[in-house]
């Protein structure tokens, strides 16, 4: 859908285009942050993988980041379906916000609306305070994962450094 947007020029912009050019995702990943082939059973056990991910950055603790995203899940699933999920979590000591994608072997169960389990997870962590911030980054992350050919592109990605690129 296109809307006309109210500058004089009357161009008509995406929205999607528009969350974009608010919204980049570059700086959220670095390659030791993507993990693929995964061997995972269960959505704590992906959600720990997460956490020592990011253990010592910002001086976060692997149980301070598991805490906070089995917190977030307690509330609702985080699983759009298709195979993806989104964990996220607001961290009081955290001053910018971080992203981990990992990948699993196998579908991990977590509760999707669709019944299917996740193979595919970017989990996001942000401060506190970052409300709008982490609205904007998790409707880019949404739209990218409705992109079939982007999930296809993404999954057919094994090097961490391709990966980081597709979410730039």
């Amino acid at each position: 859908m296109l809307l006309q947007n109210d500058h004089p020029d009357g161009e008509m912009h995406s929205p999607a285009l528009a969350v974009e050019e608010r919204c980049p995702l570059a700086g959220l990943l670095a390659p030791a942050r993507v993990v693929v082939n995964l061997d995972l059973s269960s959505r704590d056990e992906l959600l720990a993988v997460a956490a020592r991910c990011v253990d010592g950055i910002e001086h976060l603790s692997r149980a301070e980041v598991f805490d906070a995203l089995v917190a977030r899940e307690r509330l609702c699933a985080t699983a759009l379906g298709k195979g993806i999920a989104i964990p996220h979590a607001r961290l009081e000591r955290l001053r910018e916000t971080l992203g981990v994608y990992l990948r699993s072997r196998s579908p991990v169960p977590f509760d999707a609306p669709d019944g299917r389990g996740v193979t595919d997870a970017f989990v996001l962590l942000v401060p506190e305070h970052a409300t709008e911030e982490h609205l904007m980054i998790l409707a880019r992350l949404g739209e990218l994962f409705a992109d079939r050919q982007f999930r296809e592109t993404l999954r057919a990605c094994e090097d961490p450094g391709t990966i980081v690129r597709l979410f730039r």
